[in-house]
């Protein structure tokens, strides 16, 4: 199975794909930066929550803005 994901908007293996969604089959990963591309550009509002495909909510974790360590003067 590792072999077949192919992201549904770039069509393109490997990466960072995921499956933030209720999709099946070949339209069930998408690379995650794919994905957040998709969410800011789409025409549809609703696209930044809900999948276009299937229309249930994304499911995703927030990504860390940056690693910064605290520092302590």
């Amino acid at each position: 199975e590792e072999e077949s994901k192919i992201c549904r908007n770039c069509h393109e293996p490997g990466g960072d794909l995921i499956s933030p969604c209720q999709c099946t089959g070949s339209i069930k990963w998408v690379h995650r930066s794919c994905l957040d591309t998709w969410r800011s550009v789409s025409p549809n509002p609703q696209s930044f929550s809900v999948c276009d495909l299937c229309r249930q909510p994304y499911r995703l974790r927030r990504r860390p803005v940056s690693s910064c360590k605290k520092f302590i003067f």
